[in-house]
């Protein structure tokens, strides 16, 4: 009964750490970045280079990923606001079938040339 016992108690001990862990990151992220989160294009400062990080543009179930939208729809105000001068696109390119910085590219160009 005793060694179940000590399993237990090791198992919890080691979860509480996890969970202090995770929180104790969160804290320090959030604490060393506030100064670094913008609500409004306007404030923004000016960078050269905008990084577009990679995600797909459909989900699996055929809508079009709004992680990915709104992505190209932040692009193009920074771009047309002068914080940016330059993009720089990511992503999964693993296939000739799948290639999303094509896909950011050719979709920032179509949406960009329309606006």
């Amino acid at each position: 009964m005793g060694y179940i016992k000590r399993i237990v108690m090791v198992g919890v001990v080691a979860m509480l750490l996890v969970v202090l862990s995770i929180l104790l990151a969160n804290y320090q992220v959030n604490t060393t970045t506030d100064d670094r989160l913008y609500d409004a294009v306007k404030d923004i400062p000016y960078n050269k280079v905008g990084i577009v990080l990679g995600t797909s543009k459909y989900l699996q179930n055929g809508q079009v990923n709004l992680y990915y939208s709104f992505r190209i729809e932040a692009t193009i105000a920074l771009y047309k606001a002068g914080k940016i001068s330059f993009v720089l696109v990511s992503g999964d390119n693993g296939s000739k079938l799948y290639d999303e910085p094509t896909t950011f590219k050719e979709d920032l160009t179509l949406v960009s040339s329309q606006v």
